[in-house]
């Protein structure tokens, strides 16, 4: 968040808390340039986080990055998206990023909702017309469905005015409206 301290200790931006007795833990990462962040998600040892924000020429990451879960440093890895982020979610072994884009990998069609394979930090693609026709902003998982609401009319094939469930596989919208 816009913050610089948490309970008067020096944080720049990200914080962490024990969850057993509230406290603030010693993990802090590299202070963000400019910008804020707007989604965190932890897994397997890593955070990753979205947002509109860069960390500066020696950490060229922008909008999504992803960072060890214990130092909070930076780690490598190139997603390309080319606007910024609103929300993110875990799916299996994938990354669900939910935003403002309109392509990942630097150049490949995919808008506004896309899911990066934690393994190897690539795109996983759907079927072009599946893609929402307008920002996601929020994310939730049950199961195989992705539940995403947003400033959109048209996601997963079907008319579907900001909320819509999707197929995890193809992004195919399901009966539920």
């Amino acid at each position: 968040g816009p913050f610089l301290t948490v309970a008067g200790v020096s944080r720049n931006g990200f914080a962490s808390f024990d969850l057993t007795n509230g406290l603030i833990t010693p993990w802090s990462p590299i202070a963000l340039v400019r910008g804020k962040v707007s989604a965190m998600v932890a897994t397997e040892g890593k955070v990753y986080i979205g947002g509109n924000f860069t960390f500066g020429t020696s950490f060229p990451a922008a909008w999504l990055a992803k960072m060890d879960g214990t130092t909070g440093q930076l780690e490598t890895w190139a997603p390309g998206l080319r606007s910024s982020v609103n929300t993110l979610a875990i799916v299996g072994a994938n990354l669900l990023v939910g935003g403002e884009f309109n392509a990942v990998n630097l150049n490949t069609e995919q808008h506004y909702l896309t899911q990066y394979d934690l393994s190897t930090g690539l795109a996983v693609p759907w079927t072009t017309g599946n893609y929402p026709d307008g920002p996601v902003d929020a994310l939730a998982v049950q199961g195989s469905t992705i539940y995403a609401a947003g400033r959109f009319n048209l996601a997963g094939g079907q008319v579907r005015h900001g909320l819509v469930a999707l197929n995890v596989s193809d992004g195919t919208a399901s009966e539920w409206a």
